[in-house]
């Protein structure tokens, strides 16, 4: 049970760029004026957290990152923007090339401290730095991604698998995309109903959500009386 709730815990990490990257797949389909099925708003949303795909078998398997993922080439934007561009666009053309190149770009500012990230060596090769826009570059060694093994289980525990202000605003931010996202892609069909499937879509986020947080709860407390 321990390590579902905690597999939760991080899917709940990544929701922040799923849903994020539903809604710029969204954006740019009310553009272009396409109509995507519901699987397209799905691969933008795995677009979204496409750079953290370096983290799952070793979460999988050991509960947490092997150490800073962001020192990966999934984490080197020089390197996987232009790969996701040109890969985008021998798939399904200028679209989804304009598309994968948006929601990756989305994850990596995502990941810059301004914007509640540990760093991102944005200058990599020619930079080993974490480069922030006020603060400028730090080593990754002084970064909050240099956490151990220890910090990581803390925080998923402190952060994600109970209700704190990161968790909130991360979720909620998610949440609101995946909602735009069914308003803008329902619209043509639905009208002004589509944003009750937005407020609808919205809610329907966070039952797991407290669903989760409950049940880690319930196992805390158990754990502490045995």
């Amino acid at each position: 049970m321990e390590k579902l709730l905690k597999l939760c815990g991080n899917a709940m990490a990544a929701f922040m760029d799923f849903g994020v990257g539903t809604l710029i797949t969204a954006l740019i389909a009310l553009a272009f004026g396409i109509e995507l099925p519901v699987w397209g708003y799905l691969i933008g949303g795995v677009l979204g957290f496409l750079p953290d795909f370096d983290v799952i078998w070793p979460t999988l398997i050991q509960d947490r990152p092997n150490g800073d993922h962001h020192q990966t080439l999934m984490h080197r934007p020089i390197i996987l923007l232009p790969v996701v561009a040109v890969a985008g666009w021998l798939i399904g053309g200028t679209f989804w090339s304009m598309t994968a190149t948006a929601c990756v770009f989305w994850h990596y500012l995502h990941d810059t401290p301004e914007f509640g990230g540990g760093g991102v060596a944005w200058f990599w090769p020619f930079s080993k730095k974490y480069w922030s826009i006020f603060k400028g570059g730090i080593s990754p060694d002084r970064s909050i991604m240099a956490m151990s093994e220890t910090e990581h289980k803390r925080w998923l525990e402190e952060k994600w698998l109970m209700p704190s202000k990161l968790a909130f605003r991360e979720i909620g931010a998610g949440a609101w995309g995946v909602s735009i996202a069914c308003v803008i892609s329902q619209w043509g069909r639905m009208g002004w109903w589509s944003f009750l499937c937005g407020v609808v879509t919205y809610y329907t986020v966070w039952l797991p959500v407290f669903a989760i947080w409950i049940l880690w709860k319930k196992h805390t407390k158990k754990t502490a009386r045995t």
